[in-house]
């Protein structure tokens, strides 16, 4: 055989490979959607801590209203991670970014608007729908990519905190602060807004350890340690409320926090692979963590399956 005719043979074998790859991990997605479907549609308790990230933020825009009162609004979800940081004025709003496009050429940043003005202002969410997916060769890629693809260009509004939290229902909450060197102003703001308010259902979490530790000791505030790097393990023994990135964990770490009755979440899981990553590493101590997640109602259904074959296995 020439090497053309070769080169045209291999390609068409590709072709036709990748053809039949896409059919059937198209088939394997639609099975996947109506499994959690079925699943979420049905479930009434479960033995997991299912936290939505940012809200229901795969399905709604992150941190908005709608996604934390769509979180709020299902049984699966146990807990609403949301982001607060400060304005100009030194007031609290929801949102993971500080800078916000107000159409495709402006631009609006957090840190230098007035609460009024971020209040008050329509934003364009621009998300990448390609970022963050894992590979596409899985069932899970047409799920990522549709709710991604979805919300991309969706205009969308920043709240306040009593609103955000109002908008939780008798969900419990994670209040991730993005504290940068404003410990004080962020702590009394905090303070003063959440006066005579039942906070018993927040945890307040942060990746600027040195400030959450400032909050736990000037308020009684529930804190979290979000652990982002090996360096922050300096800071463990001040909290008793550990977030790890999933990357960190290992069952040893697990194990011994565990036992020293620490509340222990964990960060970003957003696919079967990342789960199962963490489920091995957890072993027995899997259904102990908080699952912090944008895709809640995958997580949710993993987790329920894994119990499922454990179940029957033993």
């Amino acid at each position: 055989m020439s090497k053309k005719k070769l080169a045209i043979f291999l390609t068409g074998a590709i072709i036709t490979t990748s053809g039949i790859s896409v059919s059937v991990n198209r088939q394997k997605s639609k099975e996947l959607i109506e499994h959690i479907t079925s699943y979420t549609t049905s479930m009434t308790d479960d033995d997991f801590q299912i936290a939505a990230h940012r809200g229901f933020s795969s399905k709604e825009v992150e941190n908005t209203q709608q996604a934390l009162q769509l979180a709020a609004e299902q049984n699966y979800i146990d807990s609403i991670e949301m982001d607060a940081r400060m304005t100009d004025d030194q007031r609290i709003v929801i949102t993971h970014n500080n800078r916000h496009f107000r159409n495709i050429n402006e631009t609006q940043y957090i840190s230098t608007s007035t609460y009024e003005e971020a209040i008050s202002s329509t934003y364009l969410y621009e998300n990448e729908p390609f970022s963050s997916l894992p590979l596409l060769n899985i069932p899970e890629a047409a799920l990522f990519f549709s709710r991604k693809h979805h919300l991309n260009h969706q205009k969308y509004k920043i709240i306040g905190l009593l609103e955000a939290i109002h908008s939780c229902g008798p969900k419990k909450i994670l209040l991730d602060l993005k504290i940068t060197n404003n410990y004080e102003e962020f702590t009394e703001e905090l303070k003063r807004e959440l006066q005579g308010i039942d906070c018993s259902n927040i945890m307040f979490m942060s990746l600027n350890l040195s400030g959450l530790r400032y909050l736990q000791e000037h308020s009684n505030f529930n804190c979290l340690a979000l652990i982002d790097s090996n360096s922050d393990f300096a800071y463990i023994h001040d909290f008793q409320n550990i977030g790890f990135k999933f990357s960190l964990l290992t069952h040893e770490r697990i194990k011994r926090y565990i036992c020293e009755k620490k509340h222990i979440a964990v960060w970003t899981i957003n696919s079967s692979k990342d789960l199962n990553t963490v489920t091995e590493e957890a072993d027995d101590y899997y259904q102990n963590l908080i699952y912090i997640t944008d895709y809640p109602d995958l997580i949710a259904t993993k987790l329920h399956d894994k119990q499922k074959t454990k179940e029957t296995n033993q």
